[in-house]
This record gives structure tokens, C-alpha cells and sequence, in this order.
């Protein structure tokens, strides 16, 4: 169960991060330090929920 929930979140960032990468041109390393937080985010949501 927990690792279905961090696939869904895996999904859920590449998703949002490839729309906005199509939608905002930015740049490359604005986009890697997105990617960085998002998933650090992620990770301490799921180290409070347990």
C-alpha cells in the first residue's frame, strides 16, 4: 500500500512537472531544482503521515 501510494506520486510529479515543462519554457536547471523539491516534499509527507 505504501509503495502504490509513492508510485501514484511519481506519476502525479512527472505529470505536473512535464506540464509545466511544455506549458512555461523554463529552463533546465529550474526545472531539476522543481523536480528536487517536489520529491523532498513528497518525502516529508509521507515521513509525517506514518
Amino acid at each position: 500500500m505504501m509503495l502504490n501510494r509513492i508510485v501514484l506520486t511519481a506519476i502525479a510529479l512527472i505529470i505536473i512537472l512535464t506540464l509545466l515543462q511544455l506549458f512555461i519554457k523554463i529552463s533546465f536547471w529550474v526545472f531539476i531544482l522543481l523536480i528536487i523539491i517536489l520529491i523532498a516534499v513528497a518525502i516529508y509527507g509521507f515521513m509525517k503521515g506514518e
